[in-house]
């Protein structure tokens, strides 16, 4: 599992409860958290800072989630988001596939299963 480090996430939530579970989870495992509240605010700091994972929620004000991902990879290909969602579809998967979103991560969180995924996307090379 992930060693104990300094990697930093952005969260992409607008939601306040998402954001303090995964805050939570993430900083008792020493990562250091960021968090947007919508959309253009995610694009906003992901072009300005270096994330490890941008952890982003697919409905989200003002710009959501895919647009924003979409953007971010347009003007930095390398960054690795996972997408946070509640559908589990198959229509949703290939939406996130076809973005170029590394992976995903279904709601209500599972801890392990978070930093499962969080684990095999920063483990991918750049």
């Amino acid at each position: 599992m992930i060693e104990p480090t300094s990697y930093h996430i952005l969260i992409a939530d607008d939601s306040e409860v998402n954001v303090f579970v995964l805050s939570q989870i993430l900083q008792r495992n020493k990562m250091q958290v960021s968090i947007a509240a919508d959309g253009i605010q995610a694009v906003e700091m992901a072009l300005t800072n270096n994330y490890d994972v941008i952890l982003m929620d697919l409905n989200m004000p003002k710009l959501d989630g895919k647009q924003a991902a979409i953007e971010i990879l347009s003007k930095k290909p390398d960054s690795k988001i996972v997408a946070i969602t509640a559908s589990t579809e198959e229509e949703t998967k290939e939406i996130i596939t076809g973005i170029g979103i590394s992976g995903y991560i279904v709601k209500p969180f599972d801890p392990q299963k978070l930093l499962y995924s969080l684990n095999k996307v920063l483990a991918q090379e750049a």
